[in-house]
């Protein structure tokens, strides 16, 4: 984060499952609450304030979409690419289905081939070291396709990873 950055973090979590492929990520929010994000975020000194859950409602005649095709750049591609298009911040969004199955078996639309676990922490590290981080947001996390919370917790990683947490 830049120096003169505000060391705050609001929590808010959005249970919407419209457009994924299956039912459940709308309960992703509290997946993540139950990881303890809050806490751990705390623990990297920034003041943390978990907001909730934004009300949604779902327009009439609206239905859960198809599944899409994710398509991954290769890291060191994408960082370069993300760097020269920021001069104002980096907003980071991060769907949980573009990490491979077997990183992250509990999302909307589960495909192979995604980011492994070391390429995610390697692009979210990325982002922290350059200070340019403004703003995030997690989305497609399906708990009712998880295995005992695996998925949020990888997915609680990541976003103490892009906070300067350092695993890598």
């Amino acid at each position: 984060m830049n120096p003169g950055a505000s060391r705050q973090v609001d929590i808010i979590g959005v249970p919407l499952d419209l457009g994924a492929g299956r039912r459940g990520v709308d309960m992703g929010p509290s997946a993540f609450r139950l990881t303890g994000l809050a806490g751990k975020i705390r623990a990297l000194g920034f003041e943390v304030h978990d907001r909730g859950n934004v009300p949604v409602s779902i327009p009439e005649g609206l239905s859960p979409g198809d599944p899409r095709k994710r398509y991954v750049k290769e890291i060191a591609a994408a960082c370069r690419e993300v760097h020269a298009l920021t001069a104002g911040g980096i907003h980071l969004s991060l769907d949980l289905d573009g990490l491979d199955p077997e990183v992250a078996p509990g999302v909307g639309t589960p495909v192979r081939g995604g980011l492994s676990y070391r390429e995610a922490h390697l692009l979210c590290e990325t982002i922290a070291a350059s200070g340019l981080l403004v703003g995030m947001d997690v989305a497609e996390l399906n708990p009712t396709l998880d295995v005992r919370n695996h998925s949020a917790e990888v997915g609680a990683e990541l976003i103490l990873s892009a906070l300067g947490q350092r695993i890598l």
